[in-house]
């Protein structure tokens, strides 16, 4: 026995393939956009932790050049002071 089909079964069946084909695109375009979406947000988060690290680094570093222009102000106090002893002693 042949069956035989008419142009809109044929239709039909390319029809349900292509929309099949289009929602698997579809599903794996949208799958890529979360995962890009997910990854700018951690890159984002990232950002600013680095941020934050380098403001805590410029921070250090003036407290450290607080310190460093304090002792250099004692240091020539102290040499002052040396040499004025000296002077009274010589």
């Amino acid at each position: 026995m042949h069956i035989t089909f008419g142009c809109c079964h044929y239709y039909l069946a390319f029809t349900v393939i292509y929309t099949f084909i289009m929602l698997f695109v579809l599903d794996c375009v949208m799958v890529q956009r979360i995962k890009a979406n997910q990854i700018q947000k951690l890159l984002r988060e990232e950002k600013d932790v680095l941020a934050e690290q380098v403001v805590t680094f410029q921070q250090q570093v003036e407290s450290q050049n607080l310190v460093v222009r304090k002792l250099e102000e004692k240091e020539r106090i102290l040499l002052s002071n040396l040499a004025t002893i000296e002077k009274e002693l010589a």
